[in-house]
């Protein structure tokens, strides 16, 4: 009956953050955590 809701603009939602490796730089610099 009344005037539907404009749809909210997709420029307001921010972008998702891009998928960072599984292996980052600094931790492979980083000597591996080994037990003992």
């Amino acid at each position: 009956a009344g005037p539907r809701p404009r749809p909210l603009p997709r420029r307001c939602r921010p972008p998702r953050p891009p998928a960072w490796p599984a292996r980052p730089a600094w931790r492979s610099r980083s000597p591996p955590a080994s037990p003992g």
